[in-house]
């Protein structure tokens, strides 16, 4: 299948300690890669050398064909990558609608102006409306994010992410902190999203990581170790042996 992103022999360092050792990973269009390991394999360095947040040492990523492990995060943001954080970055003062504008209009490379109103910059608003629709928000539009429940704050960071049109989206732990009624909720927005737009997930739940994923990468000391469809890594042995120690 055509990719969509392509990494190659990816390495990053930081001081004396090897935290990504020359990974690669191929991932189609429209695909459903979940990313697993135990704590410090460097699953979020490896989204974050991914999205343009960290830049590597070594190695070449390319996305859409196009080889991007030297442009920015914006950059990259342009071209059709979206992603979401561990840590929620909102703007709480504001409402939900002006959050997901904000983002799409970085989209577009422009700047928030709060004194412009919404009808003059549609594209944006209807990108951000639609956002929202897909994350089932669009009924808090207008709350500000401070009185949003925790739940709802992690589904319009989702929102921020799909508001850039991303044909690529990255999303690191998007069930963190969340109640059971809560990782149903975020499940069923991530299971509906289009299935054109390509997703790479990190997740330690595994109840809920496991509805979402086709294929698998295992990582284990800045490596992936294990790969290849659900089935054939939760019967690899080595993925038992990365989990159990055994």
């Amino acid at each position: 299948m055509t990719a969509i992103l392509e990494a190659k022999g990816l390495e990053k360092r930081f001081g004396g300690s090897v935290i990504v050792a020359g990974i690669s990973l191929h991932v189609a269009e429209g695909e459903r890669r979940l990313i697993i390991g135990p704590n410090g394999a460097g699953k979020t360095t490896l989204l974050n050398l991914l999205s343009g947040d960290l830049s590597p040492d070594a190695g070449g990523i390319w996305f859409a064909g196009r080889r991007v492990e030297r442009l920015s995060a914006a950059r990259r943001a342009r071209l059709g990558v979206g992603r979401t954080f561990q840590v929620l970055t909102l703007f709480e003062g504001n409402t939900v609608i002006e959050n997901v504008v904000i983002a799409a209009l970085g989209a577009q490379a422009r700047r928030w102006d709060p004194f412009t109103p919404f009808r003059k910059i549609g594209q944006a608003e209807r990108a951000a409306m639609e956002a929202l629709r897909m994350v089932d928000l669009l009924p808090l539009a207008a709350k500000r994010v401070a009185d949003c429940a925790y739940g709802q704050k992690r589904r319009l960071e989702m929102a921020l992410a799909l508001a850039q049109a991303p044909k690529l989206l990255l999303l690191d732990e998007p069930f963190a902190g969340l109640s059971a009624t809560e990782r149903s909720q975020v499940l069923d927005v991530i299971l509906n999203l289009p299935g054109e737009v390509a997703i790479v997930m990190i997740e330690h739940d595994m109840d809920v990581a496991l509805k979402f994923a086709r294929n698998i990468s295992v990582m284990q000391a800045g490596r992936i170790v294990v790969e290849g469809s659900k089935s054939e890594v939760i019967a690899a042995p080595r993925t038992r042996e990365v989990y159990l120690g055994r």
